[in-house]
């Protein structure tokens, strides 16, 4: 093997790309979810709601370096349409 034709084949290769961090996840499709009960559903969300909260508080405190997005509001809001009675759709009979 030639030194150009080695050279050619221990050149670094470009590097791997980051992964794209995970989106996060819909509070919408919790609300939706034909699977979970009411009870379930808010509990869900209420866990959520606790997460981001800590995630909002150390992106303050900037602990963990660049800030991490937050859904908090979305997680309210859905956590919001279930326990507010008038905006739950009546059982299916």
């Amino acid at each position: 093997m030639a030194i150009d034709d080695f050279a050619a084949h221990t050149q670094p290769q470009d590097p791997v790309p980051a992964a794209e961090p995970s989106p996060l996840p819909d509070p919408r499709a919790v609300v939706v979810d034909p699977t979970l009960t009411r009870d379930e559903k808010i509990e869900k969300l209420r866990r959520w709601s606790n997460d981001a909260q800590s995630m909002e508080t150390a992106n303050a405190e900037g602990m963990g370096g660049a800030a991490a997005p937050s859904n908090l509001q979305a997680v309210q809001e859905a956590l919001r349409s279930l326990v507010d009675v008038s905006t739950v759709p009546p059982p299916v009979p």
